[in-house]
């Protein structure tokens, strides 16, 4: 199992856990290329095999998505 950015993050680490993979990644302004300071945590649904959260850039106020994706 490993955890794949698809979409404005950068992985950092990875924690397999009972309930499905657990990502830790950073959050990245596909815009402007800001860059998340401390890393979040995301359990990626066992069933999909996906992580979708939205964000707000705080440098450009951006609107996207986070995918993250289990291979």
């Amino acid at each position: 199992m490993a955890a794949i950015a698809v979409k404005g993050c950068v992985i950092v680490g990875e924690i397999p856990s009972q309930l499905g993979l657990l990502a830790l990644y950073k959050k990245k302004c596909e815009k402007c290329s800001w860059e998340e300071a401390a890393a979040s945590a995301g359990l990626i649904d066992p069933q999909t095999k996906e992580y979708l959260i939205g964000f707000s850039c705080p440098k450009c106020k951006n609107l996207q998505d986070v995918i993250i994706k289990e291979a």
